[in-house]
This record gives structure tokens, sequence and C-alpha cells, in this order.
């Protein structure tokens, strides 16, 4: 059944479909099944699908994360997200502000121009979604089926081709300038350090196709996984103030981890591979309370938790080499692993190096560290959101917030659960680190039901649903 959040089966209406500022309020948004029609988001939104779309106009002014179009012709779209993707579309135009690069799939005769156009309440809502205006990354496109890089599927406009400005509640100062080709690098996404979120890899991970964690200096081999050491002894001497969690990462779920510990007051750095903090903190935008940006290392002496919220590694070696990264501030802490060791988009399959799991390697890579596989089962939507309320029929009054599955050291176990419950979900122990197993094989199986078309299910439940034990 179509929902308040959704434009479907809308057939050339005579008037333009319109959400208002605040009528959408960062939820996702569906467009599918519609012909010659022109829908108008003026509000910012999480992400955006839109299917099956003919002979429209549409205009989303604001995507915290991705727009998926798929099956779409004959159509005008001016778009503004982090990252914009399209499969199987034929004759479009797209007036884009992206701040990754576009991907596109069996598609034919796109045109590609920069966004041009707003609304007035356009830059507040592009600061709430945390999209750097200034960098517009509309031009750069990347064919999944065109290996040579002939563009034979698309081109960028020339500027006479270009529309007049759409100002869809009439004229006003533009939030996004009109940028030429080439004018703008391509948006830093952690040199490698990039954010890890279930509800990113068909994002993030695409655009940057997974990349490896930074290397540092490997003077050392990289340990067997073979027989993981058991974790260190608990620590006498955990310093009297707590309430200090160092969370490496800087993208979604890294945020919205922020944003729940802060609430619950803690202090976060966010520890980011860039050199130049600067940049790092004009591309996040405002962040949450008692949170700031810092070095990796620096993050890793500063808190007495350490979270990590990058992209899963592959290999032993990459373990070892992340695990260096960290410095020598990490020594004895609590680390919760929220990476899941996944293969390149568009398949974001688990691969385990010799059939060990990633919280394993995690744990061999660190073995002065008491490691942790935890909030790697579910999106950066739940995480802000634990409460369970965006969750069809999910009453928490009754059933109290969503429950967390995490494993690591059964000694320690009691410490990973004060910042699970400080994020705000019901901490729920499974075990040992082996156990990752279990929990990364879930994370797979989240991203293909949630983030259509990863994977080979042909099944889409949409990020809302969340795997929810009961009975215990």
């Amino acid at each position: 059944m179509a929902t308040f959040y959704s434009f479907k089966n809308k057939k050339n209406e005579s008037e333009p479909l319109i959400k208002e500022p605040g009528s959408i309020d960062g939820q996702m948004f569906d467009i599918a099944d519609c012909e010659g029609s022109t829908m108008v988001l003026m509000d910012q939104c999480e992400q955006v699908q839109i299917d099956e779309v003919h002979k429209c106009r549409v205009f989303i002014g604001a995507c915290t994360s991705s727009i998926f179009i798929r099956n779409c012709s004959n159509c005008v779209f001016y778009t503004c997200c982090r990252q914009l993707r399209l499969r199987d579309c034929t004759d479009c135009k797209f007036f884009i502000y992206s701040m990754a690069e576009v991907h596109i799939e069996y598609s034919n005769r796109l045109a590609f121009g920069p966004f041009n156009g707003g609304y007035p309440d356009h830059a507040k809502h592009m600061a709430a979604a945390n999209l750097d205006v200034s960098h517009n990354l509309w031009y750069d496109i990347f064919d999944h089926n065109d290996p040579g890089k002939t563009h034979e599927h698309w081109r960028v406009m020339e500027v006479s081709e270009y529309e007049e400005p759409w100002f869809p509640a009439g004229e006003c100062e533009r939030a996004i300038p009109v940028t030429a080709p080439g004018s703008v690098a391509r948006v830093f996404e952690d040199s490698g350090m990039q954010s890890y979120g279930v509800d990113q890899m068909a994002a993030d991970a695409a655009a940057l196709s997974a990349p490896a964690p930074p290397t540092g200096p490997a003077s050392e081999p990289a340990p067997s996984v073979e027989n993981v050491p058991p974790p260190p002894a608990p620590s006498a001497d955990m310093p009297v103030n707590r309430l200090c969690v160092g969370i490496i990462g800087t993208s979604a779920v890294a945020l919205a981890l922020a944003g729940r510990l802060s609430s619950a007051g803690y202090s976060v750095h966010l520890g980011t591979a860039e050199p130049d903090l600067e940049k790092v903190l004009t591309s996040l935008g405002d962040l949450p309370d008692n949170t700031s940006v810092s070095t990796v290392e620096e993050a890793c002496v500063f808190g007495n938790f350490i979270i990590l919220a990058v992209s899963g590694m592959r290999s032993a070696e990459l373990y070892h080499n992340f695990a260096v990264s960290l410095g020598a501030g990490v020594k004895g802490k609590i680390v919760l692993d929220a990476t899941n060791p996944l293969s390149e988009y568009p398949k974001l399959e688990v691969i385990w190096d010799g059939n060990t799991s990633g919280g394993e390697m995690m744990q061999a890579a660190l073995p002065d560290c008491h490691v942790f596989k935890a909030f790697n089962t579910t999106g950066s939507n739940h995480i802000a959101n634990p409460t369970g309320s965006d969750i069809p029929g999910y009453d928490s009054s009754i059933r109290g917030p969503l429950k967390m599955l995490f494993a690591g050291p059964k000694e320690q176990q009691v410490n990973a659960a004060e910042i699970i419950s400080a994020v705000g979900f019901t901490p729920l122990y499974v075990g040992p680190i082996r156990y990752s197993r279990n929990l990364e094989a879930m994370a797979e199986l989240w991203v293909h039901l949630a983030l259509p078309p990863v994977g080979e299910t042909t099944e889409n439940w949409g990020k809302t649903f969340h795997f929810e034990p009961s009975g215990v």
C-alpha cells in the first residue's frame, strides 16, 4: 500500500505533485510506476528509490544518502544526493548534485549537467543532509558497462543545452553553484578509511569499490589467524573518566553513533586518516554536541572505548596494517568492530580469508585489545533511532529498544554492553568472537534484502527491517 512517503501510480497529473519542506523530514521516499507527471520533493530525505517512471520531471532537494533510479525513460531529473545510481535508464537528462561519482549500469543515451535551481530552504536541507554544496561531482560518471571508457552510453551536456533554472517555489537564491566539468576534485572519503555502514554499502562502497585501509609500517609480519590469541586480562587501571569514545570513520554510521553517544553524555573523537582536518570538518558540516575530529591515533588515545566504523577488510595482512595505523593508544582497550569483510559492489558478499571471520582477524591483529563484533547487522537509520519507531508494528513501550547482537570475550561483555546500551540498544551477548562469523553473515543478508539490486535475491524488504530476537 502506498504511504505518505511515496508517489506511486501517478499518470498524467495536471498539476505538479509537491512535498513541501517538513513533510518528509529525513525519511526514505519511493517513486514508482508514474508517467507524464511532475514530482517535487522540497525537503531533506533519506534514501530515494525511483522505478518505472516515464515522461516525467522529478526534483529531489536533498538526499542524505543515495538515489537509485531504475527502468526509467524520457525523463528529466533534478537531484541532490550523496551518490546517484542509475540502472536500465534510457533517453533521460540529469541536472544533478552528487558528492560521489555517479554509477550507471545497462543504460543508454543519458545526458548530464550541473544542478541548476532550488527553493528557499534548500541550503538548510543540504546542510542537514551533510552535503557540501561546493563539492559537486555531477560530471564524474562511472559506467559499469563501458570498460574502455568510450562514453558511448552517456555524455556531458553543452552549456547551450542547459534548461532554465528550476525553482519549484518561485525564483530564489541558489544554494548550489553551477560548476564546469572537472572543476572540483573528488570528495575526500577518508582516504580508504571510509566509514562503514550496511546502509552505505550500496552507496559509498559502490562509489569507492571498498578500498583497502591505509597501510602503516609493515615491520612485523601479519599475525596468523589459525589460532586466534585470547584477549588480554581485564585492565586494572581503566581511567576514571570512562565517558570518552574514539570512533574511527566519519560517515553515516559513525555520525549516528556519535550523535547517540553524545546524547548519553559521552565525548567523541571521530578519527580520520585525512591529514587536512579542516577539510574533513567542512565536508561533514555540523557535528553532534561534544564531538570533534582528530587523527586516527589521537582518537585511539582519547577514547576509553574504540568503535571501528570503516570499510571491511579481506585479508590478515590488511587487518595487520590497519591495526598498526591505530597506534599504541588502542592497547588494552575495548574495541567494538562494526566492519564486515564484503566483496566489491554489486555483489557485496562476505569474503573470509582462510575461512576466518573479520572479527577473529581483527582480534588477531589487535592481541592487546578486547575486540567485540557489534553494530554491524543493521543500518544507520536504526542506530540513529534504536527505539524501532520506524518499524511498522513495533511498540518499544512493550518490547523495549531494539536488540543488538554482539560477540567477544565474555569477561569484558559488561563493558561492551555499556556502549551498546548508551547508543540506545538492548545488548544481547551471543558468545566469543568466533560468532562474528554468524553476525557478518547476517550483515550480508541484511544488505541484500534492504538494498537491492545487490546480491542475488530479488526480495526487497527495505531498510526498516531489523534482526530482532524474541523469547530472550
